[in-house]
């Protein structure tokens, strides 16, 4: 009856000390990792939650709004936006702030796995079922089983994953691969593309019906670009993230600030945040100058004027050529 109303464990006569102190080891333990669990909730919340998202212009607020309202059901979310604005960040705010956030997000980047492999990822398989599966494996699904799965770019999905992908949508249960036992899929899907699904769909290399499965809540995250009002909380974010990895806090004067205003940041948030460590990593001087950033924001012989994006290149190209002129100037430092 005791236990039944909360007590740890019970005791019967005769008590010997050695018996009582297990118990009140274990017990102890017990409250010792409850509370750890609690204080590691609140930490996920700090970090992933809506308050982990750095904001303050309007155009976030709009994003956050909508986010809020969504986080409580189990509705499928499309998030879409350029390289380097923070979709896996939003993706973690929805789960953490789901019925589902006790339980794991899983990710797996869609593009990133050998279109051979990709099935074998999502769904798992058993052993046998190709030459290199020597025992079973759990897939993405199976590992975030009651949880959430988030699979980014979606849009670099191979067709034949597709297909598998808009099954399970659509009947809620799934097969390894090789498999022929039927397991029903408890999960939340959240994908994420820098990609023109529709445009995509009318090339032929996206299914329209598995678009309009995953489009039930669209959720469109704006370039920084477009929201240069975050930028100055944004730097207060990273500096206080550099100087938990040992980095020197840095202050950016006013005429600075005009030039990261002015920027057209292809590379987003991604690129802020590495341009505020290595400011820090590479400057002796407190107070950073409109011309140290100009310097590691621009190329050789083009002014602040520049847009930083040729016309004849994609933005991915521009990322690229950026890191790779970066590198190549400091190549040795």
């Amino acid at each position: 009856e005791a236990m039944q109303k909360g007590a740890f464990n019970f005791l019967e006569k005769p008590i010997t000390p050695n018996r009582l102190r297990a118990i009140a080891e274990k017990a102890a333990e017990a409250v010792s990792l409850k509370r750890r669990n609690t204080e590691l909730l609140q930490r996920l919340d700090e970090r992933f939650g809506f308050e982990g998202i750095i904001y303050v212009s309007k155009k976030m607020q709009m994003v956050i709004d909508r986010l809020r309202r969504i986080a409580a059901t189990d509705a499928t979310v499309l998030i879409t936006g350029e390289n380097g604005t923070g979709k896996e960040v939003i993706a973690q705010a929805i789960h953490q702030n789901s019925p589902r956030r006790s339980k794991r997000m899983v990710a797996i980047n869609t593009g990133a796995i050998a279109e051979n492999l990709v099935e074998s990822e999502l769904f798992g398989h058993v052993s046998g079922a190709f030459t290199g599966a020597n025992q079973d494996k759990a897939g993405k699904f199976k590992l975030a089983d009651g949880g959430t799965l988030f699979l980014d770019e979606i849009g670099d999905m191979p067709a034949e994953a597709q297909t598998r992908l808009l099954r399970v949508l659509q009947e809620g249960e799934y097969t390894m691969v090789g498999g022929a036992k039927t397991i029903k899929s408890n999960v939340r899907i959240i994908t994420a593309t820098h990609r023109d699904l529709r445009q995509l769909i009318r090339q032929g290399l996206f299914r329209e019906d598995l678009f309009y499965r995953l489009n039930v809540v669209p959720i469109r995250v704006p370039p920084l670009r477009n929201r240069i009002e975050d930028i100055s909380d944004l730097i207060h974010h990273f500096n206080k993230q550099g100087a938990e990895l040992g980095l020197p806090q840095k202050i950016i004067d006013p005429d600075g600030m005009k030039v990261l205003k002015n920027y057209h940041w292809p590379g987003n948030i991604r690129e802020l945040e590495n341009l505020v460590k290595r400011v820090s990593a590479l400057y002796a001087e407190k107070i950073i100058s409109a011309e140290t950033l100009k310097k590691e924001l621009f190329d050789s012989g083009h002014d602040e004027k520049d847009s930083s994006v040729r016309p004849s290149e994609s933005l991915s190209e521009s990322i690229e050529r950026h890191l790779r002129e970066y590198f190549t100037a400091h190549e040795g430092g």
